[in-house]
């Protein structure tokens, strides 16, 4: 989570009375909101003790400047003084408790201290405030009213990166849901939406959240990687690869992108392409994410009339995963079908069974299909297919076999 500064002076309330004595001090406190902005483009730019010691001449002269205090605190706390972070917010919100961006400061030091409880209870609160604020300023200014709600969007977003945390994921959706109606452009909470959409099996909510994404970040490269892998289990191959390749013209070697671009190529029958992509995912990615761009790398060889010697060596890789080791070891014909369905039913994990069974079928199905039974391998990947594995490689990598024979 980003800390981005507090930008008008105005509302970081020096709150003077309209008294004599504040319109005598009119130019004190001009001249103080100059130092003020100074010392805010200082924390923009990195530049910490300079901002760090205007802030302090501030205080001296107005010890009562609530966001004063809380643009120490996140100078204090880019400079690793984190307790001296928090007394400076604990002071923002003694001296005004309605200060929003106190607990939202304070919430976000929490969140990267991964105190979740503490940071949802900040979020909490300043979102309760901004609701007050809200609803007193409606009564006279309904426009005005909606324009603070917006201005104050990202409290929802932030909030529900804490819901996540927390593994409370239809708050999060909530609450993402409403900050992209405040702020339709509000790219990070698109994208957390998006993701979480796909945890909840809503692929094309998701696609669509990403697609959101893509249009107004277009270099969003993760954004891409995800839509390449909703396309691809969507049986898209073409779409997919071109989501790839784009993300790893942002990112080059990211190994998620260069695994769906090699899978959709070997679905297509580009074999050459899939093994020489796969090969290079496997190098970007450590065990055992490695080990599936291996195995179908492997096939992909096959039938490209290629050898691989690779895969047989790569056992080791995988000495703490036995089940991708008997993957491994069965597609260099080192144990057999009987062995590899007793290694798949070897856990007590009925998600992890369902899943083990999804790619033994489909591993078994292309091994028949590399000896020619075509009847037998296509009861396999029906199989594979039975298995519901939606979100697994061989689940559409199964149907794309199909289609083939």
């Amino acid at each position: 989570m980003i800390l981005r500064r507090l930008v008008c002076f105005a509302a970081l309330a020096f709150l003077l009375a309209a008294s004599s004595a504040a319109v005598a001090r009119a130019a004190d406190q001009e001249a103080l909101e100059k130092r003020f902005k100074e010392a805010n483009a200082k924390v923009d730019a990195g530049d910490f003790p300079p901002a760090l010691e205007i802030y302090n001449e501030i205080l001296e002269a107005e010890p009562t400047a609530g966001n004063v205090w809380v643009m120490r605190a996140i100078a204090k706390w880019n400079l690793k003084d984190k307790s001296g972070a928090r007394a400076d917010l604990a002071q923002a919100i003694n001296l005004h408790p309605d200060n929003i961006d106190a607990y939202r400061v304070r919430g976000q030091f929490r969140y990267q201290a991964e105190d979740f409880g503490g940071s949802l209870a900040d979020f909490n609160q300043a979102i309760e405030r901004v609701k007050s604020t809200v609803d007193a300023i409606a009564a006279n200014d309904p426009d005005e009213a909606r324009a603070f709600e917006k201005n104050n969007a990202e409290l929802y977003g932030m909030r529900a990166e804490v819901e996540q945390k927390l593994e409370s994921r239809q708050a999060a959706l909530k609450d993402l849901t409403h900050a992209i109606e405040l702020k339709p452009d509000y790219v990070a909470a698109l994208y957390l939406r998006g993701q979480l959409y796909e945890a909840e099996q809503r692929a094309a909510d998701a696609e669509a959240d990403y697609s959101r994404v893509i249009e107004l970040s277009p270099k969003h490269a993760d954004a891409l990687t995800n839509r390449a892998w909703i396309r691809f289990h969507d049986l898209k191959w073409d779409e997919a690869v071109a989501d790839g390749k784009k993300a790893l013209e942002i990112e080059p070697n990211a190994a998620a992108a260069l695994r769906v671009i090699g899978y959709s190529q070997f679905a297509k029958g580009d074999y050459a392409d899939a093994a020489q992509t796969l090969a290079v995912a496997a190098d970007a990615d450590p065990t055992p994410g490695a080990a599936y761009a291996l195995f179908v790398r492997h096939h992909a060889l096959l039938r490209a009339s290629g050898a691989d010697q690779r895969l047989a060596t790569s056992w080791g890789d995988w000495k703490d995963e036995p089940w991708p080791q008997a993957l491994a070891k069965f597609i260099t014909g080192q144990i057999d079908e009987e062995a590899l369905e007793s290694a798949a039913k070897d856990t007590s994990d009925d998600g992890e069974l369902a899943g083990r069974a999804c790619e033994m079928h489909f591993y078994v199905g292309l091994a028949r299909k590399q000896a020619g039974d075509k009847s037998t391998a296509r009861l396999r990947f029906q199989s594979a297919l039975h298995t519901e594995q939606k979100t697994y490689i061989e689940d559409a990598l199964a149907s794309a076999e199909l289609k083939r024979l």
